[in-house]
């Protein structure tokens, strides 16, 4: 069976209704919006393929041996991966080929757990069972995501099973749920009401993770302060415009939230058992038993034995410079080389020193860029560079476009923590994997 992946038509089956709502909007402007918009002009003058492909083999730290260990455990990685799946999904653009001015985003732009509740009980039935309880599980491996006869899993984003680590972390949201549900009725019989109960809270927890932990954990703290600070007021400082953008920018989208791929190590420990490179695992399949992940080897329960994420830094692991076909497609092995195609030839996104410039921050072009016969750095790169001399977290471009648009999306929905009383417990993302690292740990 052909595998799902990012871009593929096949996942446009969970969000062809947005398309006629896509049709006929403008590219930019403030609201959540169904299409992805701008922060900037888009910039007509692009490297060429050749050049971008010098400066993605630059970035390979198998090459280099230059990429280091941040303080951060390894499982932030795929919390961001989580959080992009919940937010983005373009299935029109085709890689390096100019993108037309609308793009629609198939995916609702709000942290509202659209990829894991969907349309809930009544129109995605096939997740829930009678009693509003994910499905989870299957007579193989109870630790594992449900799915159908042919191994596929039934959940709300396809991309959400494309590798283990995301597959079981999916599988923790719907666990959490089911906790938080038995804990509302005891255990007993539960009416939407007790749904509807479960699902905010497990909203809350994970708006106040991105607040409280995983914004902390990737943005450096003169960047990400005045910006909670004013989020927390009601309102992000400039020097952006937060009133009038878009929910989701072309280059949030296809640039700056792609910082994580700078985060991945070629190999991880699973289990107390098992340890694997970062494709032997596979995706779009059954986990087996013995390869059900334990949570506190990748988030930091206090007990010292989690990994640790790379630094964010112009090096990205050989093993996304050598994606094997099942994951690539036909866009090639080189995800690097992709994204950079994709942020300037696709996208025509601006470099990221006129970005600094226009915001009235420091620019500076790494060695790299000179070296790849470039002036000037294109946007995914400039966020890693620009990170790199930010001690491995993203700086004032990056983190501006990171966190001001998580929390300006916040800011805009009426349901989220940002109108309601703060928690009073910081999010903590151990207190939702945990259901999973008791059910399923080997």
């Amino acid at each position: 069976m052909k595998s799902i992946r990012h871009g593929s038509v096949a996942d446009a089956i969970f969000g062809v209704i947005q398309t006629q709502e896509a049709a006929g909007l403008a590219l930019s402007g403030p609201g959540s919006s169904p299409v992805f918009g701008r922060l900037a002009q888009p910039e007509i003058n692009q490297p060429d393929e050749a050049q971008l492909l010098t400066l993605a083999d630059s970035m390979n730290e198998g090459a280099t041996g230059a990429g280091q260990d941040a303080d951060i455990p390894a499982g932030i990685t795929f919390l961001g991966q989580f959080i992009d799946h919940d937010l983005t999904l373009d299935i029109m653009s085709q890689l390096g080929k100019p993108a037309t001015n609308i793009v629609p985003n198939f995916r609702t732009p709000v942290l509202d757990l659209d990829s894991v509740y969907r349309e809930g009980p009544e129109q995605f039935p096939y997740a829930y069972d009678r009693n509003f309880h994910f499905v989870v599980g299957t007579a193989q491996n109870p630790g594992d995501l449900q799915r159908n006869d042919a191994g596929v899993a039934l959940i709300g984003d396809p991309r959400n099973d494309e590798n283990m680590f995301i597959s079981q972390l999916h599988g923790a949201f719907l666990r959490f749920h089911n906790q938080q549900l038995d804990q509302v009725t005891g255990g007993g019989k539960a009416s939407e009401e007790h749904f509807l109960h479960a699902q905010e809270t497990v909203r809350a927890t994970y708006q106040s993770i991105i607040t409280d932990e995983y914004l902390p954990a990737i943005i450096a703290e003169p960047v990400l302060t005045p910006l909670m600070d004013g989020f927390w007021q009601g309102a992000l400082p400039g020097p952006v415009d937060w009133s009038n953008t878009p929910a989701i920018s072309l280059e949030f989208a296809a640039a700056a939230f792609r910082f994580g791929h700078s985060q991945v190590r070629s190999g991880y420990q699973v289990n107390n058992d098992k340890g694997a490179g970062l494709f032997e695992l596979g995706g779009f399949n059954p986990v087996p038993p013995d390869s059900n992940v334990h949570w506190n080897l990748f988030f930091d329960f206090g007990d010292g034995s989690f990994q640790k994420a790379r630094k964010i830094d112009s090096n990205v692991s050989q093993a996304l410079f050598e994606m094997p076909d099942r994951v690539a497609g036909k866009d090639g092995p080189s995800l690097p080389f992709r994204n950079l195609v994709r942020g300037q030839r696709t996208f025509h996104l601006p470099y990221g020193e006129d970005l600094a410039d226009a915001w009235g921050m420091p620019s500076k072009t790494h060695d790299k860029v000179k070296a790849a016969g470039l002036s000037k750095s294109p946007l995914w790169f400039y966020v890693l560079a620009e990170a790199e001399d930010s001690g491995g977290k993203l700086g004032p471009v990056g983190g501006t476009i990171v966190a001001g648009t998580l929390l300006n999306l916040l800011l805009r929905d009426a349901n989220s923590i940002a109108h309601s009383d703060r928690p009073k417990e910081p999010g903590q993302i151990t207190r939702l994997v945990e259901p999973s690292l008791i059910e399923t740990s080997v």
